[in-house]
């Protein structure tokens, strides 16, 4: 082997490596992808950032009632300028000042109702994150379950394509010794490239279905996925039948809390506007050292001022804005009770959309296991010649219906027991 070839045999399997190297591989049970969502996925990120901009507005709004220190500097030239007082000249000398200033808000009924309105905005912020995170864990757990879905999907169809492949070739020898005819290995034959259209089908799903659950969770494009929980460990436990036992309370729905403190945030706006009829409290501390002073100074070093600001007369603006907070509260009112019926309303109709779903999925399991004995009774008398082709390839098209059906009802079994779960707020 030359020289250079082995040295691009070296090269490419570098690259190989290179490559494999960097691709990272999950495990995940169901629990644990959604463990790892809620730290990764970017949207909750996003919403967590919320959060602290709303702490730092709260911060702000607390720093205004806080100590406000300034200094200045100052130099001011007369450029000798002489004034004559009863005929006496006085030169007028430069001046220069460095003074510090301290204020301090002793009281604004507006300033304690905005601290309030700023720790309710927060817990918004908060609320809003929490209901970020619930519906993120839908959407993983949505993903896992259609993943593991059309996995399983895959796995029958497999299953199936090998038997019938068994079956062609089977019918292909007949056929060549005289015993079956050409249209019964062209009906197999079609039969079995449908089921390998079906399949290549199912494979490009499935690759689309992991990359949903990738950008859930919030991993690399390129990593590997691997699922650790299958399809019988989720219908096995039989959730639903606790979730239609299971009563609403409404205290425990995000929304309904964002409303209740939207709310609340309506109330203290209407306190705020009320408050700007109160007079507020400044006090101002100052202390000037003075470098250059005119010869006539009569000004302290020290001075401690209080102002009390009284609105009078604003022509109706504050009156106005109590107007308006007040129609706002009443609107925020109606739009609670509005939505807590809804919610009672959605509850009855997700309630009966799961027991629809429990009792499709109880029937296409029954059908699935019926249309399997069935086609597995059906090749049986195939191959003792007992059955034609047609018979055998309806039977198998019969099957994979079953299957598919049980699978889309498995499937909206557990999405409809997520949207209750969700509802509940106890996923």
């Amino acid at each position: 082997m030359s020289l250079l070839r082995k040295s691009l045999i070296l090269l490419l399997m570098c690259v190989a490596f290179a490559a494999s190297a960097q691709i990272t591989q999950h495990s995940f049970s169901l629990n644990e992808a959604v463990v790892f969502a809620l730290e990764n996925n970017k949207m909750l990120k996003t919403s967590g950032k919320d959060i602290e901009v709303a702490n730092k507005q709260r911060w702000q709004a607390i720093s205004a009632g806080l100590p406000q220190i300034s200094a200045s500097l100052d130099y001011t030239t007369m450029f000798n300028y002489k004034l004559e007082i009863m005929g006496m000249p006085i030169s007028m000398k430069d001046q220069s000042n460095i003074a510090g200033n301290l204020q301090q808000l002793i009281f604004s009924g507006q300033y304690i109702q905005g601290i309030l309105l700023s720790n309710l905005s927060k817990q918004i912020s908060e609320q809003a994150y929490a209901m970020t995170e619930l519906d993120i864990k839908e959407n993983v757990a949505n993903a896992y379950y259609l993943t593991l879905i059309t996995e399983e999907s895959k796995s029958i169809v497999e299953l199936n394509l090998k038997d019938l492949e068994i079956v062609l070739e089977h019918t292909q020898s007949m056929y060549e010794v005289g015993m079956a005819e050409i249209t019964d290995v062209d009906q197999l034959r079609v039969t079995v490239s449908q089921l390998k259209n079906a399949l290549s089908t199912l494979k490009n799903t499935i690759s689309l279905n992991y990359n949903l659950l990738r950008f859930h969770l919030g991993v690399d494009a390129g990593d590997e996925i691997v699922l650790t929980d299958n399809l019988d460990y989720f219908l096995g436990q039989q959730l639903y039948t606790l979730l239609m036992d299971e009563s609403f309370d409404v205290l425990n729905n995000i929304q309904y809390q964002i409303m209740e403190t939207q709310e609340k945030l309506s109330q203290k706006n209407v306190g705020m506007q009320k408050w700007a009829f109160a007079p507020s409290i400044v006090g101002v501390y100052s202390y000037t050292e003075k470098f250059l002073k005119p010869e006539l100074d009569m000004s302290p070093n020290q001075m401690l001022n209080f102002t009390m600001s009284i609105p009078v007369l604003s022509s109706w603006d504050r009156m106005s804005k109590v107007g308006q907070a007040k129609i706002e509260l009443e609107k925020t009112q109606l739009n609670k009770e509005l939505l807590e019926d809804q919610l009672y309303l959605q509850e009855n109709q997700l309630r009966s959309d799961l027991q629809n779903a429990i009792d499709n999925y109880l029937l296409q399991k029954e059908n699935v296991e019926v249309a399997q004995r069935v086609f597995q009774n059906y090749k049986n008398k195939y191959e003792y010649g007992i059955l034609s082709s047609l018979e055998l390839t309806q039977a198998n098209s019969n099957y994979l219906t079953a299957q598919t059906n049980y699978l889309e009802s498995a499937m909206a079994l557990l999405q409809a027991q997520l949207k209750l779960q969700k509802l509940f707020n106890t996923l």
